[in-house]
This record gives structure tokens, sequence and C-alpha cells, in this order.
């Protein structure tokens, strides 16, 4: 078993597994991150040639489609600024 198995992506992005058993294949994939830039301007870190879906909501009960950005990209949001609160997150294909 291997106590920690470290990851650290050309993104910058560092992922971290924790008792891992021996003897068998992983596929690991890059976990993207989201970075708030601006108001509504979103920056997500992850593998460049991967589409990223963001959603966003204003009760974080409801989630709707804000848009597509590959990895690295900047995604800004024109709906930001018509909005008391806005919540976003980044989901990986």
């Amino acid at each position: 078993m291997a106590e920690t198995v470290r990851i650290e992506w050309p993104s910058g992005i560092v992922q971290e597994m924790h008792n891992v058993v021996a003897k068998q294949f992983l596929t690991v994939t890059e976990p993207p991150q989201l970075t708030m830039t601006g108001i509504g301007r979103l920056r997500v870190r992850g593998a460049g040639n991967v589409d990223y879906t963001l959603e966003a909501s204003e009760e974080l009960s409801r989630w709707t489609r804000a848009g597509v950005v590959k990895g690295g990209a900047e995604f800004v949001d024109a709906e930001a600024g018509q909005h008391a609160a806005r919540f976003y997150r980044v989901l990986a294909p």
C-alpha cells in the first residue's frame, strides 16, 4: 500500500490520494479549479484541451449552465451584475 500518492499537474493543481492499494491500475483525471478574478470573471485551471462546464446559481439549490470554457481560460458572466448574489461551480466532463 502506498501511504500517499501525490500528483503535481502541469496547471499547478496538486492532488493527493492516501492509502492507495498496491498492484492496481488507476486512471486519474486532473480536477478543475475555479478562481474568481473579478465580479463575474472566472478562471478555470485544469487540462488545457478539456472543455469544462460552468454553472451558476443564486440560492445554491438550482443550478443553470453559464457557459463552457477550456482549462486555463477566463470566462466572463455578463449576467453577474444583475443578481444580489451569484455562485459558481465548474464541472469536469
